[in-house]
């Protein structure tokens, strides 16, 4: 049995035609697509970039916890960054424990603490974008440093006493932490934490901060990062945390943060 080539009819050959045009069609479409959007897209992107933000964050660092406010400003090619926060600082020595009068309503207490510390710092320093926000890149990178004066305040920790006034009675009083007149056998528990705001000292010191902000957002005109970076608080005169242990000048260490806020162009919104 022999089998015979048919000859391509003029509709066939039409159809042919139809889907090769086609196919050079999309191709070259696809071609002059890859050429141009790149530039296109580009144009559109230089159109979102802002000169100025303003954010918000909230961070945990080695020694406590804290909140505070950035602000970018974008001038030529440099971009400068202003920075306000306060924070808490405690002594990694510190150590909450049980009341001996705990059966009587007595409050767990910071054994051997003086005083609560918090620094307030302002620091300026510069800003450079290390990966822009585009349509092929959501996640937009700045470095920073910056530098800047602190002050620190101390507050008192108060705990309350029990003053024996009976054999079996005592009067319950609240006095600042002193090591050299109370023993864990004297204190019911921590006082209020609002007594002795009006005995406040200040400790003047500086910080320093180097680190990197990403942020996720994935729009030029929203800011929703975390904020990584390596902390060096300063102060000349040794902030008294703890009464009998030892304090320290410097506190070295990391900082993250989560970022909130936005940007614009300087002018307007």
């Amino acid at each position: 049995m022999h089998s015979r080539l048919c000859p391509l009819g003029s509709a066939g050959k039409n159809r042919y035609f139809v889907f090769m045009r086609g196919k050079f069609l999309v191709g070259f479409a696809t071609f002059l697509v890859s050429i141009v959007l790149p530039f296109a897209l580009k144009a559109q992107v230089k159109k979102l970039v802002f000169n100025t933000s303003l954010t918000a964050n909230m961070f945990l660092h080695t020694y406590g916890a804290g909140t505070g406010i950035d602000f970018f400003r974008k001038t030529g090619d440099k971009e400068f960054l202003f920075s306000a926060d306060i924070s808490s600082f405690k002594n990694k020595r510190e150590q909450k424990i049980e009341s001996v009068y705990k059966n009587q309503n007595g409050k767990d207490f910071i054994f051997d603490k003086k005083n609560y510390f918090y620094s307030l710092s302002a620091k300026a320093g510069f800003a450079w974008k290390i990966a822009g926000l585009s349509h092929f890149n959501m996640i937009e990178a700045r470095c920073f440093v910056q530098l800047g004066p602190s002050l620190g305040f101390l507050k008192p920790y108060y705990v309350e006493i029990a003053v024996p006034i009976t054999q079996t009675q005592a009067d319950v009083i609240p006095e600042k932490y002193d090591a050299s007149k109370f023993s864990y056998y004297d204190i019911v528990g921590e006082a209020d934490y609002f007594l002795g705001m009006d005995e406040i000292s200040i400790v003047p010191g500086f910080s320093a901060t180097a680190g990197m902000i990403f942020d996720f957002d994935g729009q030029a005109e929203f800011i929703k990062a975390i904020k990584i970076s390596a902390n060096a608080d300063c102060y000349p005169s040794q902030p008294e945390i703890l009464d009998t242990q030892i304090n320290r000048k410097y506190f070295i260490g990391g900082t993250f943060a989560l970022v909130f806020g936005n940007s614009w162009e300087a002018g307007g919104r």
